[in-house]
């Protein structure tokens, strides 16, 4: 993750003279400055009902707010007047060094959220019998838990002779991490003559990484069609076909967004000092959306230009600030999560559509280390706007951020199976890192689902 970006010690100062900063008790003479990268371990007063959030290392401090690290190495941010107090634990700078424990257990309200979003998932796979859309939902966490009769019932569904529930199925299998989930089934889906099949079938190529398929990809990448090319360009991209690399730089210039945005991926997931050459000499002629399709794919693959870009160009664009302040924010950029507490913090009306945008600024900051954030979350999660808690439970999931367990809870036993669902999914990606990375992979391939990388 990119480092947060210092405010300056003069603005540093300033700040401490106006009387923003909270006070340091419990140690000798200690500010906060003076603990930045110590071993000091501190507990955030929150003034809000004196919450207590202890255990934690400063590690930043801001005009407006300060960074720590906590056990579970994630950055977390507060800011300065929400603040009551830091207080240095047992009284006085410890010397113990501040080891993170990545294998750290739950704690006993996240091992509850857990426990019982398989439980709920099991009832739901029980009582679903006529929609198989949710059954089949629940039964890939139920699998993931090593359930015969979940993984049963999906194999199943694989010998369906509609190919959409074949291939359905076929992706639930993969999501649950089953080592054989049908590629025959997707051979022939490939073949098919229903384009909403074939195209389906192409992503699955990809994620399944069925490299003899790349001929027939090949000839859906060279189709008209976004609903052929956007597939297949993904689809190319896994098995790391770079034959595709020109005609998707090209493409980054598309009118066609679905087109473009498969090119984005694709270039961004092979990769190499090759593609970045040359998406630097396409910025010479490149318009504004090429600039920033540019950048989006030089900052996925870390070149510094990329972020450059972003923060010195695209932020100061008003068309495209906001997705580019969704991109920086979630590594932490200081002008970037401005940006978007700027917008939170504006007049809003509780619609839908607005409240979906909140959401994914929500989310950004949260994964940046600003842990107020997480109120934010909590309240959109209380909408009573199915769609709007379905999205933020699906925008946990690929955090992988324990500390989010426990405001899972409510929706988890939510009357609606969907929302429970992404609920009870989100607690599974928490804990399993391996299905994370195989649900953030699929939801790639799903046009319809906008998540931010």
């Amino acid at each position: 993750m990119r480092a947060l970006l210092g405010a300056g010690m003069l603005v540093l100062a300033a700040t401490i003279a106006q009387g923003q900063m909270p006070p340091v008790t419990g140690g000798a003479a200690a500010s906060l400055a003076d603990l930045i990268g110590k071993d000091t371990l501190v507990t955030v007063v929150l003034k809000e009902r004196g919450v207590e959030d202890p255990n934690l290392r400063v590690v930043g401090v801001e005009s407006d707010y300060f960074s720590v690290l906590n056990a579970d190495g994630e950055r977390n941010s507060y800011r300065l007047g929400a603040v009551q107090e830091v207080r240095i634990q047992g009284g006085a700078v410890e010397s113990k060094k501040f080891v993170l424990d990545e294998g750290r257990a739950l704690s006993a309200e996240q091992k509850q959220a857990v426990i019982r979003s398989r439980e709920r998932a099991a009832e739901i796979f029980q009582a679903s019998s006529e929609k198989q859309e949710v059954k089949m939902e629940a039964a890939v966490l139920m699998a993931l838990g090593g359930d015969k009769a979940a993984t049963d019932y999906l194999k199943q569904l694989v010998q369906s002779n509609d190919s959409g529930t074949a291939l359905q199925a076929v992706l639930r299998l993969y999501l649950a991490g089953d080592p054989d989930p049908g590629q025959a089934v997707v051979l022939s889906a490939l073949s098919s003559g229903n384009r909403r099949v074939k195209s389906m079938a192409a992503d699955v190529c990809g994620l399944l990484q069925i490299g003899a398929v790349e001929y027939d990809l090949m000839i859906m990448f060279k189709d008209r069609s976004d609903e052929y090319v956007a597939p297949a360009t993904r689809a190319l991209a896994r098995i790391d076909v770079r034959g595709i690399v020109p005609t998707a730089l090209e493409r980054l210039s598309d009118l066609n967004a679905n087109k473009a945005e498969a090119s984005i991926f694709a270039l961004s997931t092979m990769g190499g000092d090759d593609i970045k050459a040359q998406l630097k000499t396409l910025l010479n002629s490149a318009d504004q959306m090429t600039r920033f399709r540019i950048a989006r794919v030089l900052y996925a693959l870390d070149d510094p230009m990329g972020e450059s870009l972003l923060q010195n160009e695209i932020l100061g664009v008003p068309s495209l600030e906001l997705e580019a302040a969704l991109i920086l924010a979630r590594d932490g950029n200081v002008r970037a999560a401005r940006v978007l507490r700027d917008r939170l913090q504006q007049r809003f009306n509780p619609d839908e559509p607005t409240l979906l945008l909140r959401s994914k600024m929500a989310i950004a900051l949260v994964k940046g280390g600003d842990r107020a954030m997480i109120s934010t979350l909590q309240g959109l999660l209380r909408s009573n706007i199915a769609a709007v808690e379905q999205d933020v439970c699906q925008r946990i999931a690929p955090l992988g951020m324990r500390t989010l367990l426990t405001i899972l809870q409510p929706s988890i036993e939510s009357s609606n199976p969907m929302v429970a669902l992404a609920a009870c999914q989100a607690c599974a990606a928490t804990g399993d890192s391996n299905f994370r990375d195989r649900l953030v992979a699929a939801w790639v391939s799903q046009s319809d689902v906008k998540r931010p990388e």
